[in-house]
């Protein structure tokens, strides 16, 4: 069951507080306008009433859906440099959630669950497009560290790759490139994906990803960074 919550939000540009609803626990299959908004990156935004600044609210919360096994534990942006921490959090909580305090019809359901974490309501929307189209995370982020060496992109992690639609079989993600100031649209072939997840020249480079539960380019570039 999805649950939600009135709290006290503040807008970033003028500081007034006021209520909103926000999500504490999302059940995906059973509320899809939720999930159509956190892909569309539309979730938790709001107009402030006093000054009309647009801002997003990214507060804590769990995303899950039994059919096809994802877990995923959402933290503010702010946290994205206590990544560690964060995935301890993650790994923790679905073990209380989904095992050790679980009813025995969910702890039955809790084996084989892809368990991951992401920061801010655009990570957000990135992982739940990839998994909710049935994409291998793991790969995908390994195509946009490609995009990053290959296509002269702009580094760093506010100008990562973002898996942004899916129209059949071609991706769209968002890039950035040096000369412009704005993000353009680039592509990728969903069989691309597929090659990278199968494989075998690129497991080395999956394992290395998928060390934890947060599957992200970041976790390359802030460990380039150390």
């Amino acid at each position: 069951m999805s649950v939600f919550a009135e709290k006290d939000v503040t807008c970033p540009a003028c500081g007034v507080t006021e209520r909103r609803n926000i999500a504490k626990s999302i059940h995906g299959p059973r509320v899809p306008a939720v999930v159509d908004a956190i892909r569309s990156r539309s979730f938790q935004v709001f107009n402030c009433g006093s000054c009309e600044a647009q801002y997003d609210v990214a507060h804590p919360c769990t995303y899950v859906d039994f059919d096809k096994k994802h877990y995923v534990a959402l933290f503010p942006s702010s946290s994205e440099s206590s990544w560690a921490e964060s995935e301890a959090v993650t790994t923790a909580t679905f073990q209380q959630a989904m095992v050790d305090l679980a009813p025995d019809a969910v702890r039955q359901q809790s084996a084989g669950f892809t368990v991951r974490c992401v920061f801010g309501l655009d990570g957000f929307g990135d992982k739940i497009a990839c998994l909710t189209e049935g994409l291998d995370d793991v790969a995908l982020e390994i195509c946009k560290l490609d995009l990053l060496r290959f296509r002269g992109l702009r580094a760093g992690l506010a100008y990562r790759p973002r898996l942004i639609g899916v129209d059949g079989d071609t991706l769209q993600l968002r890039v950035w490139t040096p000369n412009k100031p704005e993000p353009v649209t680039t592509t990728i072939e969903r069989a691309t994906v597929h090659q990278v997840a199968t494989h075998p020249d690129w497991a080395a480079a999956r394992d290395a990803l998928a060390e934890g539960p947060w599957v992200d380019v970041g976790r390359v570039m802030m460990g380039a960074a150390r």
